[in-house]
């Protein structure tokens, strides 16, 4: 052990010469002999790196960095493993697969921010590459560090329609919709649920029915609704809301949409509405 660390010494103290006297690629050639009894010396692995990278010849360099940058995930140094794979980034931005093993390690560190963003640049690139279940993959992990995110929820529904994922897709609309209405925004609500039945992901089942029934519970008490057309009904439900009662609408908006619209219930109050429909 003693002779084989002497050797290295020496070698070691030969390629530094080389590179005092600007023989870049022979000090590699040194360096590289040494690394042969220590092939994880990451400061070895690390300078041979930078010589690559001073002769540009980066592709050799970001090799070596990914090399170092395992070891120290092996061995649990995972703050110079992160160091490392931002230095490589910023040598080679193209090597975009490093944005998904840093969100790891950042989401193993309990960094959230800086692990969504990082998993946000590649979801990016895949999307813009037309890798949709890479990006969904990746959406997954975002929404697992922020379950409440709607942003991000709006972005993996999209991408489950696209890949087919439907039953999925639909519990995503929900989920969004429900968040919109919790927070007191019906409008919002209204409008998720509206984008998602008009869409592949609403299906068919309730494509050509017609309501033929309508009937709102409230406070023991139940209230039958009236068929009218489409203007006059709209204009029964306005004058009740203005007069202060208790009204409900429901409209038709496409042959597979209807859309229901409350007046004048106190806040907490529970309402029923049901709906009977004819296909």
């Amino acid at each position: 052990m003693a002779l084989i660390g002497t050797r290295r010494e020496r070698i070691i103290r030969s390629a530094e010469k080389l590179v005092a006297r600007g023989r870049l690629r022979s000090a590699i050639k040194e360096y590289r002999k040494a690394l042969k009894d220590a092939p994880d010396d990451t400061n070895t692995l690390n300078r041979v790196g930078d010589l690559y990278a001073r002769l540009n010849q980066v592709p050799e360099a970001v090799d070596l960095f990914r090399q170092i940058a395992g070891i120290y995930e092996r061995d649990g140094f995972s703050v110079k493993a992160i160091a490392i794979y931002k230095k490589i980034l910023r040598l080679d931005s193209s090597q975009t697969d490093i944005h998904g093993t840093l969100g790891d390690l950042y989401r193993r560190q309990g960094l959230i921010i800086e692990a969504r963003s990082q998993y946000s640049v590649l979801a990016e690139e895949q999307r813009a590459a037309q890798d949709l279940e890479g990006a969904r993959n990746l959406h997954r992990k975002m929404l697992e560090l922020e379950p409440r995110g709607i942003g991000n929820m709006a972005v993996l529904v999209d991408l489950l329609a696209q890949l087919g994922e439907l039953d999925e897709a639909r519990d995503g609309y929900r989920f969004m919709a429900d968040r919109m209405l919790h927070h007191g925004d019906a409008e919002a609500g209204e409008r998720i649920y509206l984008s998602a039945l008009g869409s592949e992901v609403g299906g068919e089942e309730f494509a050509g029915a017609a309501v033929d029934h309508l009937r709102m519970r409230f406070g023991g008490r139940v209230i039958e609704g009236e068929i009218q057309e489409k203007q006059q009904a709209r204009r029964t439900y306005e004058q009740a809301r203005s007069e202060g009662r208790r009204a409900n609408l429901v409209e038709q908006q496409r042959p597979n949409i209807f859309t229901t619209s409350l007046a004048n219930i106190p806040p907490g109050e529970e309402i029923l509405v049901e709906i009977e429909y004819q296909q």
